[in-house]
């Protein structure tokens, strides 16, 4: 399964900000991959974007003078069919895996549609890890259905 990078940019929850962050980042040949907005407080939105250019990404965001955080989430690849997201969480509930959020977007080359989760998990020492939460992650989706058909 595929780690992405995402960023989290908190903004002014007013007209024209996030086309004026989307137009920065297009203006620098940066593609969208997955997008995802809501208000976060009294006169701030929350953006989650994951970019097919990290380094370009961070420096526009940098430019920009942007409030961001950047961690890793889980990228997925699902087939387009009824069931498909119910059996990826159902599988990654099994193996103790919480999803915190999850959200769409369409893969760079191929267009295929995709989605990205943000989640924790709990190692046996009791920390929450997000890396080895995806690592395994991606361990439980890359193992078959039981149709024979591969989620990763």
């Amino acid at each position: 399964m595929p780690i992405a990078k995402e960023f989290t940019i908190c903004q002014e929850d007013k007209p024209g900000t996030l086309g004026k962050l989307c137009q920065a980042l297009a203006d620098q040949n940066v593609n969208i991959i997955a997008f995802q907005s809501f208000p976060s407080e009294k006169g701030k939105s929350s953006i989650h974007l994951v970019l097919d250019n990290h380094t370009a990404a961070k420096a526009v965001l940098d430019q920009q003078r942007a409030d961001y955080t950047e961690t890793e989430v889980a990228q997925v690849k699902l087939a387009h069919r009824p069931g498909e997201l119910g059996s990826a969480a159902s599988r990654l509930g099994d193996a103790g895996i919480n999803i915190n959020y999850g959200y769409c977007g369409t893969e760079a080359v191929t267009n295929a549609s995709i989605v990205i989760f943000g989640g924790r998990c709990r190692c046996d020492s009791g920390v929450f890890l997000p890396e080895v939460c995806i690592d395994y992650a991606g361990d439980v989706l890359s193992e078959p259905l039981l149709d024979g058909e591969d989620l990763g």
